[in-house]
């Protein structure tokens, strides 16, 4: 055993005058805080639809979340239940309870939830948690994650805050070609957030809910990211308003100036770099360029130097009422200019899915933000996202990551468009349709795909049966 642990565990000395007072204060705060937040504290299990390998299956899940008001409402990830056919609520007395989806927002991973309070049957009330301020938070500050890592019900994990704006990107691993901190930073704790964590409350020692648990690092140790509850409250205020969140879009992507001053000639962090337009997008049509450094939007100054500053532009652009004409301010080869655009409502980023069961494969709908990954002109066509082993699509040469584009001759321009052409031949059992498709080189192919319909059963397969998850 190392000498320093020996004298750490066999040393007489005393602590010193003060520490245990100090430890006893901390100690009881942190009680205080969880006694304040506990009673609201809710694990969320989802049972919900997923594509896997060429099907359709039912899972659950779980998740954590907390409730925010007397009426019965909670806030939890989008992740956990913004596609969930079905919510069971198990409360801090143990009691379960339904629940019912109010509205989500993928872009930001928040969901709201209201519990079906008139099914409770304890003698307790249902005591919501307050929300703080996390503005306010600063690096060191003690917090506390709580939630179900594990599916382990009513777990509390401690650290401090590590960084109060961590910049993460925008991110698409909780849904895939569904982009998640584009409009806010993060913040990052050491306090443990496991699978399980997700949507349940990051608190003070006062208390407040300062942030949702989010997400952790299976690659690292002790680092943990929550959405700050400033963010988090704007989207509840709109889904309770509205059920969803409107955003608007102008089609630009931003690079942080820093590493250009001297290049563009710019000083003191002025203006945001221009490094994408996407074309036929409202930038586009309003003469943006690539290289462009936009001074002000909309009659403000902006200032995006660092990384972590371009969520604040963002969100700027987002809050644009949809439909806005807006003014421009932009620096263009040594000369400022003044440009207008007019934006158009951001679209969620991941297409809906749909199971081709006679076909043995699935596809989910392609919208413009998938199209853009995909390296699209335009959004159309359906997206292959999986099929089965030694069935008919898998024969006929579909990969995941094709983008169907005619069907038996049909041009397909969406997700409704194939479903009909799909319905008809399946009623017809066609039993051969020709197929063109679009591979992953983003070159075109014709395959053949041979149905073989009697071998089809309606009877549900072993591996179709419900099967345990864990949300993160």
């Amino acid at each position: 055993m190392p000498a320093l642990c020996l004298l750490a565990q066999g040393s007489d000395e005393a602590a010193p005058a003060g520490t245990l007072g100090v430890e006893a204060g901390l100690e009881a705060r942190i009680q205080q805080a969880r006694d304040r937040v506990y009673p609201a504290l809710v694990n969320i299990q989802p049972v919900r639809d997923e594509y896997v390998g060429g099907k359709k299956v039912q899972r659950t899940a779980t998740g954590s979340g907390v409730i925010f008001d007397t009426q019965g409402h909670a806030v939890t990830n989008y992740h956990v239940a913004g596609k969930a056919k079905k919510l069971i609520v198990t409360l801090s007395n143990k009691e379960k309870i339904h629940a019912d989806l109010v509205g989500g927002d993928p872009w930001t991973d928040i969901a709201v939830i209201k519990l079906r309070i008139e099914e409770y049957k304890g003698t307790e009330a249902i005591r919501p948690a307050a929300f703080g301020r996390s503005a306010l938070l600063v690096e060191g500050d003690f917090v506390m994650a709580m939630g179900s890592p594990l599916a382990l019900a009513r777990s509390i994990s401690f650290g401090v805050v590590s960084c109060r704006d961590r910049a993460l990107g925008s991110d698409m691993e909780l849904e895939d070609f569904q982009r998640t901190g584009s409009f806010n930073t993060w913040i990052q704790t050491d306090a443990a957030i496991n699978p399980g964590n997700s949507g349940g409350p990051m608190v003070n020692l006062a208390g407040e809910v300062v942030g949702i648990n989010a997400r952790g690092n299976s690659g690292a140790n002790n680092i943990g990211f929550a959405i700050p509850i400033d963010i988090v409250k704007e989207v509840i205020d709109q889904i309770l308003k509205t059920g969803t969140v409107t955003r608007s879009w102008i089609g630009a992507e931003w690079q942080p100036i820093d590493q250009f001053e001297e290049h563009f000639q710019v000083s003191g962090g002025r203006g945001v770099l221009l490094g994408h337009v996407i074309p036929g997008g409202p930038a586009a049509k309003a003469g943006l360029q690539p290289g462009d450094i936009l001074l002000t939007y909309d009659g403000a100054p902006v200032s995006a130097r660092f990384t972590e500053q371009l969520p604040d532009l963002e969100k700027r652009i987002a809050d644009t009422p949809v439909g806005k004409e807006v003014s421009l301010h932009v620096l263009r080869g040594g000369t400022e200019t003044e440009l207008t655009l007019t934006t158009i409502r951001l679209e969620e980023g991941a297409g809906e899915d749909y199971e081709c069961k006679a076909w043995e494969f699935t596809v989910k709908g392609i919208t413009s933000e998938m199209a853009r990954d995909l390296k699209l002109e335009a959004p159309k066509g359906v997206l292959v996202t999986g099929s089965q082993a030694a069935g008919d699509a898998r024969k006929a040469g579909l990969d995941n990551g094709d983008v169907l584009l005619e069907v038996g001759g049909k041009p397909v321009g969406s997700l409704e468009e194939f479903i009909g052409a799909y319905e008809q031949f399946v009623d017809e059992k066609r039993a051969k349709v020709l197929i063109k498709i679009l591979k992953s080189a983003r070159t075109q192919r014709l395959v053949v795909l041979e149905a073989e319909y009697e071998k089809k059963s309606d009877e549900k397969r072993p591996e179709e049966a419900g099967t345990e998850g864990k949300e993160n």
